[in-house]
Protein backbone atom coordinates (compact mmCIF):
# COMPACT_ATOMS: atom_id res chain seq x y z
CA UNK A 1 0.00 0.00 0.00
CA UNK A 2 1.36 3.37 -1.05
CA UNK A 3 1.84 6.12 1.60
CA UNK A 4 1.47 9.61 0.32
CA UNK A 5 4.09 12.45 0.55
CA UNK A 6 4.05 15.94 0.53
CA UNK A 7 2.67 17.50 -2.95
CA UNK A 8 4.95 20.79 -1.99
CA UNK A 9 8.31 17.94 -1.54
CA UNK A 10 7.85 16.10 -4.94
CA UNK A 11 7.03 19.79 -6.59
CA UNK A 12 10.73 20.79 -4.95
CA UNK A 13 12.26 17.89 -6.05
CA UNK A 14 11.03 17.67 -9.64
CA UNK A 15 11.87 21.28 -10.10
CA UNK A 16 15.33 20.78 -8.47
CA UNK A 17 15.94 17.88 -11.30
CA UNK A 18 14.51 19.74 -14.10
CA UNK A 19 17.24 22.41 -12.44
CA UNK A 20 20.43 19.87 -12.96
CA UNK A 21 19.04 18.21 -16.57
CA UNK A 22 19.27 22.45 -17.69
CA UNK A 23 22.70 22.90 -16.40
CA UNK A 24 24.40 19.39 -18.02
CA UNK A 25 22.74 20.50 -20.90
CA UNK A 26 23.97 23.73 -21.29
CA UNK A 27 27.26 22.32 -19.91
CA UNK A 28 27.56 19.95 -23.24
CA UNK A 29 26.39 22.91 -25.37
CA UNK A 30 29.12 24.84 -24.29
CA UNK A 31 31.64 21.92 -24.88
CA UNK A 32 30.42 21.20 -27.80
CA UNK A 33 31.01 25.14 -28.63
CA UNK A 34 34.27 24.78 -27.96
CA UNK A 35 35.63 21.59 -29.94
CA UNK A 36 33.29 22.76 -33.00
CA UNK A 37 35.21 26.27 -32.98
CA UNK A 38 38.62 24.78 -32.27
CA UNK A 39 38.27 22.35 -35.30
CA UNK A 40 36.68 24.31 -37.91
CA UNK A 41 39.25 26.95 -37.13
CA UNK A 42 42.50 24.47 -36.88
CA UNK A 43 45.32 25.81 -38.66
CA UNK A 44 46.24 24.74 -41.75
CA UNK A 45 49.11 25.56 -44.13
CA UNK A 46 47.05 24.52 -47.03
CA UNK A 47 44.44 27.29 -45.73
CA UNK A 48 46.81 30.13 -46.57
CA UNK A 49 46.68 29.84 -50.76
CA UNK A 50 44.46 30.61 -53.40
CA UNK A 51 40.80 32.33 -52.22
CA UNK A 52 41.20 30.19 -48.69
CA UNK A 53 43.74 32.46 -47.36
CA UNK A 54 41.73 34.06 -44.82
CA UNK A 55 44.14 37.51 -43.87
CA UNK A 56 43.13 40.93 -43.51
CA UNK A 57 44.13 44.17 -43.38
CA UNK A 58 43.33 46.44 -40.89
CA UNK A 59 41.95 49.91 -41.02
CA UNK A 60 45.63 50.83 -40.24
CA UNK A 61 47.10 48.69 -42.83
CA UNK A 62 48.51 46.49 -40.57
CA UNK A 63 48.33 42.53 -40.83
CA UNK A 64 45.03 41.00 -39.19
CA UNK A 65 46.02 37.68 -38.02
CA UNK A 66 43.59 34.87 -37.22
CA UNK A 67 40.22 37.49 -38.02
CA UNK A 68 37.79 34.63 -38.41
CA UNK A 69 38.75 32.41 -35.32
CA UNK A 70 38.95 35.76 -32.89
CA UNK A 71 35.66 36.99 -34.33
CA UNK A 72 34.57 37.34 -30.57
CA UNK A 73 31.66 39.25 -28.69
CA UNK A 74 33.71 42.10 -27.28
CA UNK A 75 32.36 43.12 -23.59
CA UNK A 76 34.05 46.38 -23.84
CA UNK A 77 33.35 47.35 -26.88
CA UNK A 78 29.06 47.18 -26.34
CA UNK A 79 29.50 43.04 -27.37
CA UNK A 80 30.16 44.23 -30.43
CA UNK A 81 32.12 41.48 -32.84
CA UNK A 82 36.10 41.59 -32.30
CA UNK A 83 37.60 42.17 -35.63
CA UNK A 84 41.33 42.97 -34.95
CA UNK A 85 42.67 39.93 -35.13
CA UNK A 86 45.03 38.21 -32.66
CA UNK A 87 47.14 40.34 -30.54
CA UNK A 88 47.75 39.89 -26.66
CA UNK A 89 48.53 43.45 -25.79
CA UNK A 90 45.19 44.74 -26.91
CA UNK A 91 42.15 44.66 -24.06
CA UNK A 92 39.93 44.24 -26.01
CA UNK A 93 41.21 40.77 -27.54
CA UNK A 94 41.92 40.22 -24.08
CA UNK A 95 38.14 40.70 -23.16
CA UNK A 96 36.44 38.66 -26.21
CA UNK A 97 38.56 35.76 -25.46
CA UNK A 98 37.33 35.98 -22.06
CA UNK A 99 34.08 36.24 -23.01
CA UNK A 100 33.80 32.80 -24.79
CA UNK A 101 34.07 31.02 -21.07
CA UNK A 102 30.93 33.03 -20.25
CA UNK A 103 28.84 29.91 -20.46
CA UNK A 104 30.46 28.25 -17.66
CA UNK A 105 30.73 30.73 -15.54
CA UNK A 106 26.94 31.27 -15.95
CA UNK A 107 26.75 28.04 -15.20
CA UNK A 108 28.70 27.71 -11.81
CA UNK A 109 26.52 30.53 -10.47
CA UNK A 110 23.15 28.78 -11.65
CA UNK A 111 24.07 25.82 -10.28
CA UNK A 112 25.17 27.48 -6.67
CA UNK A 113 22.62 29.44 -6.45
CA UNK A 114 20.01 26.45 -7.11
CA UNK A 115 21.24 23.98 -5.34
CA UNK A 116 21.88 26.58 -2.28
CA UNK A 117 18.56 27.83 -2.41
CA UNK A 118 17.32 24.04 -2.62
CA UNK A 119 19.56 22.96 0.63
CA UNK A 120 18.36 26.61 1.96
CA UNK A 121 14.71 25.48 1.87
CA UNK A 122 15.33 21.67 2.56
CA UNK A 123 16.35 22.50 5.89
CA UNK A 124 13.58 25.50 6.42
CA UNK A 125 11.25 23.33 5.94
CA UNK A 126 12.65 20.51 8.09
CA UNK A 127 12.75 22.77 11.14
CA UNK A 128 9.49 24.64 10.67
CA UNK A 129 7.28 21.60 9.23
CA UNK A 130 9.00 18.50 11.19
CA UNK A 131 11.02 16.19 9.32
CA UNK A 132 9.65 12.97 11.39
CA UNK A 133 5.96 14.19 10.97
CA UNK A 134 5.44 13.27 7.12
CA UNK A 135 4.42 9.86 6.21
CA UNK A 136 6.85 7.02 5.25
CA UNK A 137 6.99 4.22 2.77
CA UNK A 138 7.78 3.97 -1.22
CA UNK A 139 6.80 6.69 -3.03
CA UNK A 140 4.94 5.80 -6.39
CA UNK A 141 7.74 7.41 -8.70
CA UNK A 142 9.91 4.78 -7.36
CA UNK A 143 8.11 2.17 -6.42
CA UNK A 144 6.71 2.25 -10.46
CA UNK A 145 10.87 2.48 -11.11
CA UNK A 146 11.44 -0.58 -9.25
CA UNK A 147 9.17 -2.78 -11.05
CA UNK A 148 11.06 -2.19 -14.35
CA UNK A 149 12.77 -5.07 -16.28
CA UNK A 150 16.15 -5.65 -15.86
CA UNK A 151 18.52 -5.60 -18.87
CA UNK A 152 18.35 -8.56 -21.30
CA UNK A 153 21.89 -9.47 -20.93
CA UNK A 154 22.47 -12.69 -18.91
CA UNK A 155 25.79 -10.77 -16.54
CA UNK A 156 23.82 -7.94 -16.04
CA UNK A 157 20.53 -9.60 -15.27
CA UNK A 158 22.21 -11.65 -12.81
CA UNK A 159 24.05 -8.22 -11.07
CA UNK A 160 21.17 -6.64 -11.14
CA UNK A 161 18.85 -9.37 -9.27
CA UNK A 162 21.13 -9.29 -6.80
CA UNK A 163 21.64 -5.58 -5.95
CA UNK A 164 18.03 -5.42 -5.93
CA UNK A 165 17.16 -8.63 -4.05
CA UNK A 166 19.71 -8.45 -1.33
CA UNK A 167 20.19 -4.78 -0.93
CA UNK A 168 17.03 -3.48 -1.98
CA UNK A 169 18.08 -0.89 -4.75
CA UNK A 170 15.34 0.66 -7.35
CA UNK A 171 17.03 -1.10 -10.61
CA UNK A 172 16.80 2.33 -12.28
CA UNK A 173 18.89 3.55 -9.48
CA UNK A 174 21.49 1.05 -10.63
CA UNK A 175 21.52 1.66 -14.25
CA UNK A 176 21.78 5.59 -13.46
CA UNK A 177 24.54 4.85 -11.20
CA UNK A 178 26.63 2.90 -13.96
CA UNK A 179 25.95 5.51 -16.52
CA UNK A 180 27.20 8.41 -13.77
CA UNK A 181 30.22 5.98 -13.18
CA UNK A 182 30.93 5.68 -16.57
CA UNK A 183 30.82 9.32 -16.70
CA UNK A 184 33.18 9.72 -13.80
CA UNK A 185 35.69 7.75 -15.28
CA UNK A 186 35.75 9.41 -18.89
CA UNK A 187 36.23 12.86 -17.38
CA UNK A 188 38.89 11.70 -15.05
CA UNK A 189 40.58 9.57 -17.66
CA UNK A 190 40.80 13.01 -19.60
CA UNK A 191 41.64 14.99 -17.25
CA UNK A 192 44.95 13.00 -16.08
CA UNK A 193 45.80 12.39 -19.84
CA UNK A 194 45.23 15.74 -20.45
CA UNK A 195 47.01 17.63 -18.00
CA UNK A 196 49.81 15.21 -17.99
CA UNK A 197 50.28 15.46 -21.87
CA UNK A 198 49.59 19.31 -21.45
CA UNK A 199 52.41 20.25 -19.41
CA UNK A 200 54.81 17.78 -21.46
CA UNK A 201 53.67 19.61 -24.97
CA UNK A 202 54.23 23.05 -22.76
CA UNK A 203 57.75 22.05 -21.48
CA UNK A 204 58.14 20.48 -25.09
CA UNK A 205 57.46 24.02 -26.86
CA UNK A 206 59.73 26.50 -24.82
CA UNK A 207 62.47 23.79 -24.41
CA UNK A 208 62.83 23.89 -28.07
CA UNK A 209 62.48 27.77 -28.35
CA UNK A 210 65.23 28.03 -25.25
CA UNK A 211 67.33 25.62 -27.37
CA UNK A 212 66.78 27.73 -30.57
CA UNK A 213 67.76 30.88 -28.89
CA UNK A 214 70.72 29.65 -26.91
CA UNK A 215 71.96 28.15 -30.49
CA UNK A 216 71.49 32.08 -31.89
CA UNK A 217 73.41 33.17 -28.72
CA UNK A 218 75.98 30.83 -28.86
CA UNK A 219 76.95 31.79 -32.60
CA UNK A 220 76.66 35.56 -32.21
CA UNK A 221 78.76 34.87 -28.99
CA UNK A 222 81.20 33.18 -31.24
CA UNK A 223 81.01 36.24 -33.72
CA UNK A 224 81.29 39.19 -31.63
CA UNK A 225 84.59 37.64 -29.96
CA UNK A 226 86.25 37.25 -33.42
CA UNK A 227 85.67 40.61 -34.64
CA UNK A 228 86.63 42.24 -31.30
CA UNK A 229 89.73 40.07 -31.44
CA UNK A 230 90.40 41.58 -35.13
CA UNK A 231 90.65 44.94 -33.35
CA UNK A 232 94.09 43.96 -31.65
CA UNK A 233 95.76 41.59 -34.38
CA UNK A 234 98.78 43.00 -35.27
CA UNK A 235 101.51 41.77 -37.56
CA UNK A 236 105.41 42.45 -36.42
CA UNK A 237 104.18 45.03 -33.82
CA UNK A 238 101.74 46.85 -36.70
CA UNK A 239 97.93 47.01 -36.55
CA UNK A 240 96.92 44.76 -39.46
CA UNK A 241 93.40 46.60 -40.10
CA UNK A 242 93.88 50.80 -40.55
CA UNK A 243 91.97 53.10 -38.09
CA UNK A 244 88.64 53.54 -40.44
CA UNK A 245 88.30 49.56 -40.76
CA UNK A 246 88.15 49.28 -36.56
CA UNK A 247 85.75 52.40 -36.40
CA UNK A 248 83.40 49.90 -38.87
CA UNK A 249 84.26 46.88 -36.31
CA UNK A 250 82.79 49.16 -33.44
CA UNK A 251 79.96 50.25 -35.77
CA UNK A 252 79.25 47.02 -36.22
CA UNK A 253 78.72 46.09 -32.77
CA UNK A 254 76.86 49.02 -31.93
CA UNK A 255 74.68 47.82 -34.63
CA UNK A 256 73.93 44.12 -33.32
CA UNK A 257 73.49 45.20 -30.06
CA UNK A 258 70.54 47.68 -30.80
CA UNK A 259 69.11 45.05 -32.90
CA UNK A 260 68.28 43.04 -30.12
CA UNK A 261 69.40 40.02 -31.17
CA UNK A 262 69.72 38.45 -27.71
CA UNK A 263 65.78 39.33 -27.19
CA UNK A 264 64.81 35.69 -28.16
CA UNK A 265 66.46 34.10 -25.38
CA UNK A 266 65.82 36.42 -22.60
CA UNK A 267 62.40 36.30 -23.63
CA UNK A 268 62.52 32.34 -23.47
CA UNK A 269 64.18 32.19 -20.43
CA UNK A 270 62.14 34.66 -18.50
CA UNK A 271 58.72 32.74 -19.94
CA UNK A 272 59.89 29.64 -19.22
CA UNK A 273 60.46 30.54 -15.34
CA UNK A 274 57.00 32.46 -15.64
CA UNK A 275 55.12 29.37 -16.76
CA UNK A 276 57.20 27.21 -14.44
CA UNK A 277 55.55 29.49 -11.36
CA UNK A 278 52.19 29.48 -12.92
CA UNK A 279 51.22 26.28 -14.16
CA UNK A 280 52.65 24.26 -10.98
CA UNK A 281 50.11 26.01 -8.80
CA UNK A 282 47.34 24.59 -11.92
CA UNK A 283 48.31 21.27 -12.19
CA UNK A 284 48.93 20.89 -8.96
CA UNK A 285 45.07 22.08 -8.21
CA UNK A 286 43.66 20.08 -11.19
CA UNK A 287 45.13 17.09 -9.03
CA UNK A 288 43.91 17.57 -5.95
CA UNK A 289 40.28 18.48 -7.62
CA UNK A 290 40.23 15.32 -9.86
CA UNK A 291 41.27 13.21 -6.27
CA UNK A 292 39.32 14.76 -3.93
CA UNK A 293 35.87 14.33 -6.36
CA UNK A 294 36.78 10.52 -7.13
CA UNK A 295 36.33 10.42 -2.94
CA UNK A 296 33.54 12.53 -2.64
CA UNK A 297 32.19 10.28 -5.24
CA UNK A 298 32.78 7.03 -3.55
CA UNK A 299 32.40 7.75 -0.07
CA UNK A 300 28.96 9.68 -1.20
CA UNK A 301 28.25 6.02 -2.28
CA UNK A 302 29.41 4.23 0.31
CA UNK A 303 27.58 6.72 2.89
CA UNK A 304 24.53 6.40 0.82
CA UNK A 305 24.21 2.24 0.55
CA UNK A 306 24.77 2.41 4.51
CA UNK A 307 21.81 5.04 5.12
CA UNK A 308 24.05 7.49 6.97
CA UNK A 309 22.31 10.10 5.93
CA UNK A 310 24.05 12.90 8.09
CA UNK A 311 27.07 12.43 6.20
CA UNK A 312 25.68 12.43 2.88
CA UNK A 313 24.83 15.39 3.52
CA UNK A 314 27.59 16.80 4.42
CA UNK A 315 29.12 15.46 1.13
CA UNK A 316 26.41 17.15 -1.04
CA UNK A 317 27.96 20.25 0.87
CA UNK A 318 31.26 19.33 -0.52
CA UNK A 319 30.37 18.24 -3.56
CA UNK A 320 28.12 21.51 -4.12
CA UNK A 321 31.14 23.81 -3.60
CA UNK A 322 33.42 21.62 -5.38
CA UNK A 323 31.38 21.31 -8.55
CA UNK A 324 31.11 25.22 -8.91
CA UNK A 325 34.79 25.55 -8.41
CA UNK A 326 35.43 23.00 -11.26
CA UNK A 327 33.47 24.79 -13.38
CA UNK A 328 35.10 27.94 -13.18
CA UNK A 329 38.02 26.03 -13.39
CA UNK A 330 37.15 24.99 -16.93
CA UNK A 331 35.74 28.07 -17.84
CA UNK A 332 39.67 29.08 -17.23
CA UNK A 333 40.80 26.06 -19.31
CA UNK A 334 38.82 27.15 -22.06
CA UNK A 335 39.81 30.55 -22.53
CA UNK A 336 43.56 29.27 -22.21
CA UNK A 337 42.56 27.02 -25.27
CA UNK A 338 41.63 29.35 -27.23
CA UNK A 339 44.11 31.56 -26.83
CA UNK A 340 46.31 28.69 -27.70
CA UNK A 341 44.38 28.13 -30.38
CA UNK A 342 44.41 31.37 -31.90
CA UNK A 343 48.50 32.30 -31.53
CA UNK A 344 48.54 29.00 -33.51
CA UNK A 345 47.23 30.30 -36.06
CA UNK A 346 48.67 33.28 -35.94
CA UNK A 347 52.07 32.22 -35.95
CA UNK A 348 51.54 30.00 -39.33
CA UNK A 349 49.57 33.43 -40.79
CA UNK A 350 52.58 35.08 -39.68
CA UNK A 351 54.81 32.43 -41.36
CA UNK A 352 53.46 32.92 -44.55
CA UNK A 353 53.79 36.76 -44.59
CA UNK A 354 56.53 37.90 -41.96
CA UNK A 355 57.43 41.20 -43.84
CA UNK A 356 53.82 42.23 -42.92
CA UNK A 357 53.43 44.41 -39.94
CA UNK A 358 51.10 42.47 -37.50
CA UNK A 359 51.33 41.98 -33.71
CA UNK A 360 53.40 39.74 -33.79
CA UNK A 361 56.15 41.51 -35.83
CA UNK A 362 55.89 43.83 -33.50
CA UNK A 363 56.74 41.93 -30.61
CA UNK A 364 59.33 39.79 -32.26
CA UNK A 365 60.55 43.01 -34.72
CA UNK A 366 62.58 42.02 -37.73
CA UNK A 367 65.62 44.39 -38.93
CA UNK A 368 64.24 46.34 -41.88
CA UNK A 369 66.00 46.27 -45.29
CA UNK A 370 68.25 48.68 -45.02
CA UNK A 371 69.79 47.47 -41.63
CA UNK A 372 69.76 44.15 -43.47
CA UNK A 373 72.21 45.74 -46.20
CA UNK A 374 74.17 47.55 -43.74
CA UNK A 375 74.70 44.42 -41.59
CA UNK A 376 75.96 42.34 -44.56
CA UNK A 377 78.11 44.86 -46.30
CA UNK A 378 79.91 45.69 -43.18
CA UNK A 379 80.35 41.44 -42.68
CA UNK A 380 81.67 40.86 -46.44
CA UNK A 381 83.83 44.48 -45.93
CA UNK A 382 85.28 42.71 -42.93
CA UNK A 383 85.84 39.56 -44.12
CA UNK A 384 87.28 40.95 -47.96
CA UNK A 385 90.05 43.53 -46.18
CA UNK A 386 90.98 40.50 -43.67
CA UNK A 387 91.91 38.14 -46.74
CA UNK A 388 93.77 41.01 -48.80
CA UNK A 389 95.48 42.17 -45.71
CA UNK A 390 96.32 38.72 -45.02
CA UNK A 391 98.13 38.53 -48.99
CA UNK A 392 99.43 41.48 -48.55
CA UNK A 393 101.61 40.68 -45.85
CA UNK A 394 102.11 37.27 -47.08
CA UNK A 395 103.44 38.61 -50.54
CA UNK A 396 105.10 41.79 -48.84
CA UNK A 397 106.75 39.85 -45.90
CA UNK A 398 106.70 36.43 -46.19
CA UNK A 399 107.62 35.48 -49.66
CA UNK A 400 109.61 38.12 -49.77
CA UNK A 401 113.41 37.27 -49.33
CA UNK A 402 114.41 40.17 -47.44
CA UNK A 403 117.68 41.64 -46.14
CA UNK A 404 118.99 41.32 -42.58
CA UNK A 405 118.84 45.18 -42.03
CA UNK A 406 115.22 44.82 -42.87
CA UNK A 407 114.17 44.62 -39.72
CA UNK A 408 111.01 43.76 -38.21
CA UNK A 409 110.64 42.02 -41.53
CA UNK A 410 113.49 40.04 -41.91
CA UNK A 411 113.46 35.95 -40.81
CA UNK A 412 115.82 34.01 -42.90
CA UNK A 413 112.74 33.30 -44.74
CA UNK A 414 113.36 30.41 -46.97
CA UNK A 415 111.89 27.62 -49.06
CA UNK A 416 108.60 27.30 -50.26
CA UNK A 417 106.86 30.22 -51.29
CA UNK A 418 103.65 30.63 -49.34
CA UNK A 419 100.03 30.42 -50.80
CA UNK A 420 97.42 32.92 -51.23
CA UNK A 421 94.33 32.99 -49.16
CA UNK A 422 90.72 32.80 -51.71
CA UNK A 423 89.52 35.74 -51.30
CA UNK A 424 85.41 34.43 -51.32
CA UNK A 425 84.21 38.00 -52.43
CA UNK A 426 85.30 40.10 -55.55
CA UNK A 427 85.73 43.97 -55.55
CA UNK A 428 81.86 44.32 -55.96
CA UNK A 429 81.37 41.95 -52.50
CA UNK A 430 79.65 39.33 -55.21
CA UNK A 431 80.86 35.35 -54.52
CA UNK A 432 83.89 34.58 -56.77
CA UNK A 433 85.44 31.22 -57.55
CA UNK A 434 88.97 30.25 -56.20
CA UNK A 435 91.95 30.05 -58.34
CA UNK A 436 93.75 26.88 -58.64
CA UNK A 437 96.90 28.34 -56.92
CA UNK A 438 94.69 29.95 -53.54
CA UNK A 439 93.42 27.95 -50.17
CA UNK A 440 90.66 28.04 -48.85
CA UNK A 441 89.96 29.67 -45.33
CA UNK A 442 88.74 26.49 -44.05
CA UNK A 443 91.99 25.25 -44.56
CA UNK A 444 94.41 28.24 -44.18
CA UNK A 445 95.55 27.28 -40.74
CA UNK A 446 96.21 23.72 -41.29
CA UNK A 447 98.19 24.53 -44.89
CA UNK A 448 100.35 27.13 -43.45
CA UNK A 449 101.55 25.15 -40.50
CA UNK A 450 103.96 23.48 -42.76
CA UNK A 451 106.09 27.29 -43.52
CA UNK A 452 106.70 27.72 -39.67
CA UNK A 453 110.43 27.25 -39.23
CA UNK A 454 112.15 26.90 -35.65
CA UNK A 455 113.49 30.37 -34.62
CA UNK A 456 116.80 31.34 -32.05
CA UNK A 457 116.75 33.69 -29.29
CA UNK A 458 116.72 36.57 -31.81
CA UNK A 459 113.51 35.47 -33.66
CA UNK A 460 115.45 33.84 -36.93
CA UNK A 461 114.64 30.99 -38.52
CA UNK A 462 117.30 28.22 -37.92
CA UNK A 463 115.13 26.09 -40.27
CA UNK A 464 113.55 26.19 -43.49
CA UNK A 465 110.43 28.04 -43.15
CA UNK A 466 109.07 31.98 -44.38
CA UNK A 467 106.51 32.20 -40.86
CA UNK A 468 107.53 32.39 -37.04
CA UNK A 469 105.39 30.84 -34.83
CA UNK A 470 104.10 34.64 -33.56
CA UNK A 471 103.39 35.67 -36.92
CA UNK A 472 101.63 32.39 -38.09
CA UNK A 473 99.40 33.08 -34.85
CA UNK A 474 98.78 37.03 -35.70
CA UNK A 475 98.01 35.94 -39.60
CA UNK A 476 95.25 32.87 -37.91
CA UNK A 477 93.66 35.83 -36.13
CA UNK A 478 92.79 38.12 -39.03
CA UNK A 479 92.43 34.25 -41.38
CA UNK A 480 89.92 33.46 -38.17
CA UNK A 481 88.09 36.83 -38.16
CA UNK A 482 87.79 36.44 -41.88
CA UNK A 483 86.39 32.64 -41.98
CA UNK A 484 83.79 33.09 -38.61
CA UNK A 485 82.06 36.39 -40.88
CA UNK A 486 81.81 34.64 -43.89
CA UNK A 487 80.82 31.30 -42.17
CA UNK A 488 78.21 33.38 -40.39
CA UNK A 489 77.26 35.83 -42.96
CA UNK A 490 73.96 33.71 -44.10
CA UNK A 491 73.25 33.35 -40.04
CA UNK A 492 73.49 37.00 -39.98
CA UNK A 493 70.53 37.61 -42.93
CA UNK A 494 68.51 34.69 -41.40
CA UNK A 495 68.44 37.06 -37.92
CA UNK A 496 67.28 40.07 -40.09
CA UNK A 497 65.47 38.78 -42.62
CA UNK A 498 63.04 36.80 -39.72
CA UNK A 499 64.10 33.80 -41.79
CA UNK A 500 65.33 32.58 -38.05
CA UNK A 501 61.98 33.21 -36.28
CA UNK A 502 60.09 32.42 -39.47
CA UNK A 503 61.43 28.83 -39.07
CA UNK A 504 60.75 28.50 -35.23
CA UNK A 505 57.93 29.22 -35.52
CA UNK A 506 56.78 26.91 -38.47
CA UNK A 507 58.34 24.17 -36.10
CA UNK A 508 55.84 25.00 -33.80
CA UNK A 509 52.82 25.24 -35.26
CA UNK A 510 53.51 21.73 -37.29
CA UNK A 511 54.89 19.88 -34.17
CA UNK A 512 53.70 21.60 -31.32
CA UNK A 513 50.34 23.47 -31.34
CA UNK A 514 48.09 20.04 -32.49
CA UNK A 515 49.02 18.72 -29.13
CA UNK A 516 48.72 21.71 -27.14
CA UNK A 517 45.07 22.51 -28.64
CA UNK A 518 43.78 19.40 -28.04
CA UNK A 519 45.10 18.30 -24.48
CA UNK A 520 44.07 21.93 -23.51
CA UNK A 521 40.75 20.82 -24.91
CA UNK A 522 40.80 17.47 -23.41
CA UNK A 523 41.22 19.02 -19.60
CA UNK A 524 38.16 21.35 -19.75
CA UNK A 525 36.23 18.49 -21.09
CA UNK A 526 37.27 16.51 -18.25
CA UNK A 527 36.45 19.00 -15.96
CA UNK A 528 32.68 19.40 -17.68
CA UNK A 529 32.45 15.83 -17.38
CA UNK A 530 33.60 15.36 -13.84
CA UNK A 531 31.40 18.33 -13.31
CA UNK A 532 28.08 16.57 -14.32
CA UNK A 533 28.83 13.53 -13.03
CA UNK A 534 29.00 15.22 -9.48
CA UNK A 535 26.30 17.03 -10.40
CA UNK A 536 24.35 13.86 -10.65
CA UNK A 537 25.63 11.82 -7.86
CA UNK A 538 24.44 14.87 -5.30
CA UNK A 539 20.89 14.71 -6.67
CA UNK A 540 21.04 10.62 -6.42
CA UNK A 541 22.50 10.49 -3.01
CA UNK A 542 20.19 12.99 -1.57
CA UNK A 543 17.16 10.87 -3.38
CA UNK A 544 18.47 7.49 -2.62
CA UNK A 545 19.20 7.82 1.25
CA UNK A 546 15.56 9.65 1.48
CA UNK A 547 14.16 6.24 -0.32
CA UNK A 548 16.37 4.15 2.27
CA UNK A 549 15.26 5.83 5.18
CA UNK A 550 11.64 5.47 3.97
CA UNK A 551 12.13 1.53 3.12
CA UNK A 552 13.64 1.01 6.76
CA UNK A 553 10.60 2.73 8.51
CA UNK A 554 8.04 0.97 6.94
CA UNK A 555 9.80 -2.09 7.15
CA UNK A 556 10.16 -1.35 11.00
CA UNK A 557 6.06 -0.16 10.88
CA UNK A 558 4.99 -3.73 8.93
CA UNK A 559 7.29 -5.56 11.69
CA UNK A 560 5.12 -3.78 14.79
CA UNK A 561 2.13 -3.84 13.05
CA UNK A 562 2.46 -7.92 12.60
CA UNK A 563 2.23 -8.11 16.86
Amino acid sequence: MFHSETPWFHDRRRLLLIGVAILVTSSLVSLCHGVSSSCHHHPSSTSFHGSRRQILEGANGTLVLAAERTRRPDPLNHFNIYTDGWNVTNSHYIASVGFSAVPFIVISIVWFVLLGLFLICSCLCCCCCGCGRRSYGYSRVCYTLSRLPPPLHHRRRVHFHFLHNIIKIPLIAIILYHLNDNFFRIGSAMLYTGQKEFYGSVEKTFMYIVNQATSVLTKLTSLWDSIQSAKDIQLDGHNLFPPQFRGNIDHFNNMIKMSNITYPDRVANQTIRYLTGALNPVRLVLNVIAGVMLGVAFLGLLFSFCGLRVLVYLLVIVGWILVTATILLSAVFLVFHNVVADTCMAMDQWVHDPAADSALSQLLPCLDAKTIGDTLDITKTMTSTAVDMTNAYTVNVSNFDQFPHNNPFYHNQSGPLVPLLCNPLDEHHNPRPCAPNEILLANASQIYKGFICQVNAEGICITQGRLTQASYDQMMGAINVGFTLDHYGPFLASIADCTFVRDTFRDITTKNCPGLSITSQWIYAGLASLSGAVMFSLIFWMIFVRERRHRSHTKKTVQMNRF
